[in-house]
């Protein structure tokens, strides 16, 4: 894991929360704010878009993921360092102890805005985690999830629900692809759709908006023709896994030997889809089988690379990079479990997006925070020693009392980063001097007294009244 320079953690966190970067923004993209009563406009409030912003980061680094946890922590002080008047702090602003007003500021935070403050993010991280192997070159891990959304007309629109032989889900399913940086986590690039969308067609949009020469690593998933004609297109390459019987449609019926490494140009067939403007592209790339031993048993590694330069990246350099591709599951487990991403409660597709965005800012400071606590003398492994839970810990704790400090500004920004990034290189994860088994992928379910509900509750109303 690489280690990002403090000045840089600075100047993100500065970014975020700085009422005149915000305002920047604003007049770049709206010509004319709408006003709202009493001629306010919609920044002009208390919870203005950078306390708006606070407190979207602050649901999903916080337990209390609730909006009276906003509340309370706002007349506590805990946003008075954004208040943009020295004669008042925000905390006494507040006259009503109802959410109304937060829930309308979410509803008014511009779903643009969420997304170039990610985007602001990855640009001051990618240009300081260059390795000083691989030529440089920026490598993303490339994996894609669904999140479950509560139903209702307008979701289920925009976000159709599962179905299997069994009938309809009674959630909304929202599919996400997202690029993470292979030696930090941190989140670089991220799109999101409905199931109807496959997750290789989102991957095509992320991709267009990447930068030349990233490296994606991807599963057997992504192996297919019009993902690697899309990175070629977009002067990208690939590491992706193949399935058997894909690896056996290039090498014909030969038989190869484990670390066999060769050049091959994929044609696409009938079936595979085309990216639009990828109809001309060549694919050409090198084909690489291995046989490893895992815990006792064989696996028949398939691995397909566009990395041409067999000097700079030799079979073992590129079978170890697809190693790392195990990271982004454990990525994604933090996002979904850590910061309760897996379920999103909301009433709307737009806060739906928003939601997204916002936990994925807020999993990037936890990452950022944990990438500065890395040894800058330490090797170049993506994988942290680091606990995210705790470092999500001390990151709420310290965005808390940092947020109080409204008029005294006592110690600077500098020193109280400096003590966060201290503190979080303490909390490591234990050293295991034995190797866990592996676990069945079960689930013990209570014993429960009533039977689970199939289909939506009112079909489960009608079907009691027609019984009685």
């Amino acid at each position: 894991m690489n280690s990002i320079p403090l000045l840089a953690v600075l100047q993100i966190f500065a970014d975020l929360f700085k009422h005149k970067w915000v305002e920047q923004w604003v007049q770049s993209q709206l010509s004319e704010p709408p006003q709202g009563k009493r001629g306010r406009g919609p920044y002009k409030r208390i919870f203005s878009l950078p306390v708006t912003l606070w407190y979207l980061i602050f649901q999903r680094l916080n337990t209390d993921k609730t909006l009276d946890a906003v509340l309370k922590d706002l007349g506590e002080g805990g946003a008075d360092r954004l208040s943009p008047s020295r004669r008042e702090p925000l905390s006494k602003k507040v006259r009503s102890h109802a959410t109304t007003a937060y829930s309308d500021a979410r509803q008014r935070m511009p779903l643009k805005f969420l997304q170039w403050a990610l985007q602001r993010i990855a640009a001051h991280v990618q240009p300081i985690l260059e390795p000083t192997r691989d030529g440089g070159r920026k490598f993303q891990l490339l994996d894609g999830s669904t999140l479950a959304v509560c139903a209702n007309p307008s979701l289920l629109k925009a976000y159709p629900s599962a179905k299997n032989q069994h009938g309809s889900s009674d959630w909304c399913l929202m599919r996400v692809v997202v690029g993470f940086c292979l030696w930090t986590g941190v989140v670089i690039s991220a799109m999101e759709g409905s199931v109807l969308v496959s997750e290789q067609v989102l991957a095509w949009s992320l991709m267009a908006q990447g930068l030349a020469g990233t490296v994606w690593i991807g599963d057997r998933n992504f192996g297919i023709w019009s993902v690697v004609a899309q990175a070629l297109h977009c002067r990208q390459d690939v590491i992706v896994r193949f399935t058997k019987a894909r690896a056996a449609h290039l090498t014909g019926k030969k038989q190869w030997v484990s670390g066999q490494d060769q050049v091959v140009t994929w044609t696409r067939s009938k079936h595979d889809k085309i990216c639009p403007g990828t109809e001309e592209v060549c694919v050409q790339g090198r084909l690489i089988y291995v046989r490893l031993c895992r815990e006792g048993r064989f696996i028949d590694l398939w691995l397909f690379t566009t990395l041409l330069d067999q000097a700079a990246f030799p079979t073992a350099r590129v079978v170890e990079l697809y190693g790392y591709r195990w990271q982004v599951e454990l990525n994604f487990r933090h996002l979904k479990t850590s910061l309760g991403l897996q379920t999103l409660i909301v009433q709307s597709p737009e806060m739906a997006r928003k939601e997204f965005y916002a936990a994925l800012i807020a999993y990037n400071l936890v990452r950022i925070i944990m990438a500065a606590a890395q040894q800058p003398n330490a090797a170049e492994q993506p994988a942290s020693q680091l606990s995210f839970s705790q470092v999500r810990r001390l990151l709420v704790d310290w965005l808390v009392e940092w947020g109080k400090d409204w008029r005294s500004r006592r110690g600077s920004l500098t020193e109280k980063l400096e003590s966060l990034i201290a503190k979080a290189a303490r909390q490591k994860l234990p050293t295991r001097s034995k190797k866990r088994p592996s676990e069945p992928r079960r689930v013990r379910r209570r014993i429960a007294k009533f039977p689970a509900l199939k289909g939506s509750r009112q079909a489960a109303r009608d079907k009691m009244k027609l019984s009685a």
